[in-house]
């Protein structure tokens, strides 16, 4: 699967990265434009700034980049793991989509909303009162594989 992720930063600027994802090898790139984070099985997780390419330290490893976690939407902190920080309060469907409206376990007076596609299986928005993060452009994979991972390591 490929997509774009918009991240909403500290200062209202929307910061825009590639991300292709392959579920069957576990195999995955996030490019911002200036970093590739990759992760395989045989490399494990590094990060790339075109010229140098470094392995992550072993307590690193199962990082992913925030925006990539909507393609992995079991890792929201959302489901009542035991490092979750938001509750699932109230949920509704409508056409392709899950809305789920979310409380904040320290402060239930704050509260978030995470959008699931049951099209891709992926999370599509997971926005709180201190970030926002949306996918764009989600499509399948192989087709999409090639012009966007060519494009994710022209630094």
């Amino acid at each position: 699967m490929a997509a774009t992720t918009l991240t909403l930063d500290s200062l209202g600027q929307w910061q825009s990265a590639s991300a292709i994802v392959n579920y069957e090898t576990d195999q995955w790139h996030f490019h911002d434009g200036t970093h590739t984070w990759s992760h395989s099985r045989e490399a494990g997780w590094t990060i790339s700034n075109g010229v140098v390419t470094i392995p992550a330290s072993s307590n690193r490893e199962g990082w992913k980049p925030e925006a990539l976690k909507l393609l992995f939407p079991s890792e929201l902190p959302i489901w009542g793991g035991e490092t979750d920080d938001w509750l699932i309060a109230d949920s509704r469907a409508d056409g392709d989509e899950v809305h789920l409206t979310l409380l904040f376990l320290a402060d239930p007076d704050l509260m978030a909303s995470a959008t699931i596609s049951r099209r891709w299986r992926v999370a599509t928005a997971f926005i709180t009162p201190w970030e926002e993060i949306e996918l764009k452009d989600i499509m399948p994979a192989p087709a999409a594989l090639e012009p966007i991972q060519e494009a994710l390591f022209e630094l």
